[in-house]
């Protein structure tokens, strides 16, 4: 072995020096070649372009503002996810709708905005204080309480998303710019040419009419008979309403003779007598359903009141179950005794006679 080194003594050192410099060289060269990616342009908005950097910027923020506002339980994730967009560059698109059309302030408005939220989320714990009845609450006290909760959610949303406190509020600065854009978006009146065009016709036209009114009596005496009746029927009977001369018509829309009885539940039931015995036997025949295992330290009084109770269960129950049967044996014998006598087509639908009338048994029959 001492003598391969000595044989190879130089040869080792070139590869061994070599070896050194890739070690010393290699993470500079991979750092320079992660920062000249990182200025690559990936898209341009007007004249701006729009880096790698610059979208990886935009995850974190997106990231961080959708945390914060789901953490405060105020908003809904779906909502959150509308205000910031679908991925990285719709935030970046977003934001810069916003600033042009100048709805997005300065850092200074995001921390205006934990504010608010922080009145926001001091009002839902008064509503649901006040809801559990209790009305010693110390308004002052939970205003800054529930300041002081945003503020740390606020802090844990900029440090998951690796943001100082300053980017943060400028990237809630601008989510609140885009909700600002969206909710003017959303309340501006919008009216299309042809829906315009057609309210101001509908506005505008108008017809001005000279016209005396006269009432049939003032131009007809004496009596109409049978016969000028008859005939004025049968002159418009086929005719739509409206449409006939002067409007005249007498066709009635298809009409049906509808007949029904109303079986009243809980009358039956009460009118149902139950003797004793029948209420004995329902009592006994179902112990697991009405008898209940007592405290041996009830006394006579109180353990016969107990047990009447359980006897009224069974008395109740056995009304209910009778009840049932009545209700549903009336109506079957309601639909033996009429459905027979429907003269029905191949499509199911009763046929109807000339005067309307169903036949056969009334319902109450």
């Amino acid at each position: 072995m001492t003598k391969f080194l000595r044989k190879y003594q130089k040869f080792l050192l070139v590869i061994f020096a070599s070896g050194l410099m890739v070690v010393f060289v290699a993470p500079q060269a991979i750092t320079q070649y992660g920062k000249g990616m990182g200025k690559r342009t990936e898209l341009y908005i007007g004249e701006r372009a729009i880096n790698t950097l610059d979208i990886q910027q935009a995850a974190r923020e997106r990231e961080a503002i959708g945390n914060f506002l789901v953490g405060t339980r105020l908003y809904d994730p779906r909502v959150v996810s509308i205000v910031t967009g679908e991925n990285a560059m719709h935030w970046i698109l977003l934001k810069h709708s916003a600033s042009k059309g100048g709805y997005v302030g300065e850092a200074g408005d995001g921390q205006s905005w934990i504010q608010e939220l922080g009145q926001a989320f001091a009002a839902r714990f008064e509503s649901e204080f006040a809801a559990s009845g209790t009305e010693d609450l110390d308004t002052e006290m939970v205003l800054q309480s529930s300041i002081a909760q945003i503020e740390t959610i606020r802090q844990q949303a900029a440090a998951s998303s690796r943001l100082n406190l300053d980017q943060f509020d400028l990237a809630l600065a601008h989510a609140r710019g885009v909700t600002r854009m969206m909710q003017s978006y959303f309340s501006a009146p919008r009216l299309s040419q042809p829906a315009a065009i057609a309210q101001a016709k509908f506005q505008l036209d108008e017809i001005n009419l000279e016209y005396v009114f006269i009432p049939g009596d003032r131009v007809f005496e004496g009596e109409i008979e049978e016969s000028q009746l008859q005939t004025h029927f049968a002159q418009f009977q086929d005719v739509e309403p409206g449409e006939g001369e002067f409007g005249i018509g007498y066709v009635r829309p298809a009409r049906v003779k509808f007949e029904a009885i109303t079986l009243e539940r809980n009358a039956i039931r009460d009118a149902i007598p139950i003797t004793g015995r029948e209420m004995v036997n329902e009592y006994h025949s179902n112990p697991d359903k009405y008898i209940t295992e007592f405290d041996e330290s009830l006394s006579d009084e109180e353990l016969t009141a107990a047990r009447q109770v359980e006897y009224d269960k069974a008395r109740a129950a056995l009304r209910e179950a009778r009840a049932q049967e009545l209700v549903e044996e009336a109506a079957a014998q309601a639909r033996r005794l009429v459905l027979p006598t429907l003269d029905r087509g191949p499509d199911g639908l009763v046929k109807l006679s000339a005067d309307t009338g169903l036949g056969g048994p009334s319902l109450e029959q």
